[in-house]
């Protein structure tokens, strides 16, 4: 900047009124009675110190951050797409189920193609993304249930509400699985998977092109083990080895299926079978499932991904953590 006995009186009067408006926010009204002057010279004035250079304004753009933090996720787990959020306040979980519902809906929009086959798992988060889904021109598109359901008769509800709000979106047909996702029995698990409109529908997920699905985090209150459907012991070696579940398949940080009794025992998709699907949008945000979604992408279950910028920071900690260069 330039000397002050440099500065011409105009200089001197510009920087005044800068700070008058920039610093102690006067209306330029306020500032021509305080300096006396008439207010488009003062208009004048403070556009002087901007050219000048004794002001400069600069504009921080969340979005610009938001979108190079999606590159460098992309790039990292060699995603084929992936839609950040501004993150809202870490309490809101409905805003942020609400926003990433939005996001992923769009995305889903672009993605299906007549003749589809899309498989969704439930959870309160793609429910959003049900809601917000907007009526497309496609023809044959089916819709099916990935696995049984975590909770009782309220979930199964919400789950088929969820099935035929999208199969409205895409003017679909529909299939659901009414079973819970695990059974005490392997016997008994066996068995209703070879009643035939159970069949139909495990054969629909596993030949479905896209998979729309969640991760959730192995922690003392997450849904599935409040479910009722695991044991105290099983709880408790989950909380210990898992990192998280993927469509109720708990996995541990290599990406390993824990307890493969349980594993055997549920019903749904297979992470095998998931891998393979040629489009799998996961849907997941919130920092205590930033080591699920690490693992969950790491591993190859998920080509797209949405999420939110808080997370998604948590994510390439945990990916750093790991000792995977960035």
């Amino acid at each position: 900047m330039a000397k002050e006995h440099s500065l011409s009186k105009r200089d001197i009067q510009s920087l005044d009124v800068a700070k008058l408006y920039y610093q102690s926010g006067k209306s330029q009204q306020d500032i021509a009675a305080i300096m006396g002057l008439s207010r488009p010279t003062i208009a004048k004035l403070l556009q002087h110190a901007q050219d000048l250079g004794f002001v400069q304004i600069r504009i921080c753009d969340p979005r610009e951050h938001t979108d190079e933090l999606a590159e460098r996720i992309q790039e990292r787990y060699r995603l084929d797409e992936v839609r950040l959020i501004p993150s809202p306040p870490e309490h809101d979980l409905d805003r942020l189920r609400q926003e990433l519902g939005k996001a992923a809906a769009r995305m889903l929009e672009k993605l299906v193609r007549d003749g589809d086959c899309i498989g969704i798992e439930w959870s309160n988060t793609i429910q959003a993304m049900a809601k917000a889904l907007v009526r497309q021109n496609r023809k044959q598109v089916k819709v099916v249930q990935l696995r049984g359901s975590d909770t009782q008769m309220q979930q199964n509800l919400n789950e088929a509400q969820s099935i035929h709000r999208i199969c409205q979106a895409f003017q679909a047909e529909g299939e659901t699985l009414n079973l819970p996702c695990v059974f005490d029995q392997l016997h008994t698990k066996n068995l209703m998977e070879k009643e035939n409109p159970i069949r139909r529908v495990l054969e629909s997920g596993k030949q479905c092109r896209i998979a729309v699905f969640t991760v959730g985090a192995a922690e003392a209150d997450s849904p599935l083990f409040s479910s009722g459907l695991f044991s105290d012991t099983e709880i408790a070696h989950l909380l210990q080895h898992a990192v998280g579940s993927i469509c109720a398949r708990f996995v541990n940080r290599e990406g390993q299926i824990c307890l493969p009794d349980l594993n055997n025992r549920t019903i749904g998709i297979r992470l095998p079978d998931l891998r393979h699907k040629e489009e799998r949008l996961l849907i997941a945000g919130g920092s205590h499932k930033a080591a699920a979604i690490h693992t969950t992408l790491k591993y190859g279950y998920a080509n797209r991904l949405v999420s939110d910028e808080r997370t998604a920071r948590h994510i390439m900690q945990h990916n750093s953590s790991a000792g995977i260069a960035l």
